[in-house]
């Protein structure tokens, strides 16, 4: 086991068996325990929307390619109340795909069968309030950063936050690791250590600003191929909302600055720059509810060399208040009508080209069991796509995007959902032909999906 992971074992174990301890044997203390869980199958089948999944690189918009897998997701949260000034959470949960090559876990490990098997604890952390004030310390596997769609890692952690006020302080620390094989004894790769925090100021009923900074220090070690590197970010901006009866309004702006030193001296040392904005307004019309998105994510050209100019998210997520096409390659992603024809950064063939979405929403419940939306979405990349080969950017214009979604809740905890994506492509999702010219994107890419998820 590494020594950075040993030492915060020990004083872990000794905070949480002492406040246990304290907890339990109070003559005040009652150990209250409860739990809430869903049970999620869903199907999904498109054109162009999983390629990522079945053969490892990203979907060829020049031809037809069609897909569907299904999958079931099966969540628990536990949840203990320790007296007056602790509580513990444990969330777990299993997932099965079916219909999507690779394994998460093998058979003869997790035995729920499935082409694609996961078991995992996402939530373990105890929480502890400083006697006689509202500061809370939190340690264990939990979300830290939900400020930006940037870093929802849940993974082990310190946080320290005050619950109550008109200002609301947090900081955290994530001594996080990643391994290329093995568990943490394994050969390492990149090794994070990432440190920040935000204030939550509520100045009035309705109105929310969020400044946050986060850095982030990595150690990279890639077995001595030459492209080892490491690097030093720092992530700063801040997220605010306004929400009244009939209004709402969120904007959000970050930047990122630092640098990438790369230990072979071939390889020229980089300059990290960019930004990413997300704005959204809605309003509610009678029944109806009408919201106006905008979304970008700075990125440079694929071909480009030198300083780095493309957002670097930790995790690929996105669309923080906003409701719009979900451009995500996860196959658990739900609902599961993500028309997936992007990688991380951008769209197809150029994965560091960033984008911008400008989106339309339309909301309205049929009666007190039936929802309806319809969504319209304009897609570009944040700079031009080479679709010819020839070096040099080409087009921005990634498609029109159009979803419709149907909720209906059956009964208390049921709901069945089923939902459509089209998209009409743009001259961005063209691919070279190898002849010095392009192949058109065939029309069109669309998906359909239905599923059922039953809340306990």
């Amino acid at each position: 086991m590494s020594n950075k992971i040993s030492r915060w074992i020990g004083p872990a174990l000794v905070v949480a068996w002492v406040v246990l301890f304290v907890a339990i044997s109070s003559a005040e203390a009652q150990i209250k325990f409860s739990q809430r869980g869903f049970v999620l199958m869903d199907y999904k089948v498109g054109q162009n929307t999983s390629e990522v999944e079945k053969d490892g690189g990203s979907p060829n918009f020049s031809k037809k390619e069609s897909h569907d897998f299904g999958t079931t997701r099966f969540r628990v949260w536990n949840y203990w109340k320790l007296g007056e000034f602790a509580d513990a959470e444990w969330m777990w949960e299993i997932d099965s795909v079916l219909g999507v090559s690779g394994k998460f876990a093998t058979p003869a490990t997790n035995p729920l069968r499935g082409d694609v098997v996961k078991i995992e604890t996402g939530i373990a952390r105890l929480d502890v309030t400083i006697p006689t004030t509202d500061w809370h310390v939190r340690m264990g596997q939990q979300s830290f950063f939900t400020v930006l769609p940037q870093f929802q890692e849940r993974v082990p952690g310190i946080k320290i936050y005050k619950a109550g006020g008109w200002i609301k302080p947090t900081i955290f620390y994530i001594p996080e690791e990643k391994t290329l094989t093995g568990p943490v004894t394994g050969t390492q790769r990149n090794d994070d250590q990432i440190a920040g925090g935000w204030l939550d100021i509520l100045p009035m009923k309705g109105v929310k600003i969020q400044p946050f900074f986060m850095w982030n220090n990595r150690k990279n070690e890639s077995l001595g191929t030459g492209t080892e590197n490491d690097f030093q970010r720092a992530d700063f901006g801040f997220n605010s909302e306004y929400k009244t009866k009939g209004w709402y309004v969120n904007y959000l702006l970050v930047g990122q600055s630092g640098e990438q030193d790369f230990d072979s001296p071939t390889i020229k040392d980089r300059d990290i720059g960019a930004w990413a904005s997300e704005f959204g307004v809605g309003y509610n019309w009678g029944v109806n509810t009408f919201s106006l998105n905008f979304i970008h994510r700075s990125g440079q050209n694929a071909r480009d060399s030198g300083d780095i100019t493309v957002w670097q998210p930790i995790v690929t997520f996105f669309a923080n208040k906003n409701r719009t096409s979900q451009l995500l390659t996860s196959v658990n992603q739900h609902p599961a009508f993500d028309l997936e024809i992007a990688d991380t950064t951008g769209p197809n063939n150029s994965n560091k080209s960033g984008w911008t979405i400008f989106g339309l929403w339309w909301k309205r419940p049929i009666n007190k069991q039936l929802n309806f939306e319809l969504g319209f979405n304009h897609i570009q990349s944040a700079k031009k796509i080479d679709t010819d080969g020839d070096f040099s950017g080409d087009s921005r214009v990634v498609g029109e995007a159009f979803d419709l979604l149907i909720v209906h809740k059956v009964t208390k905890g049921l709901t069945f959902n089923t939902g459509a994506a089209f998209l009409i492509p743009g001259d961005g999702l063209d691919e070279p032909n190898g002849k010095g010219g392009s192949s058109d994107a065939d029309c069109c890419p669309w998906a359909l999906f239905a599923s059922a998820i039953l809340r306990f």
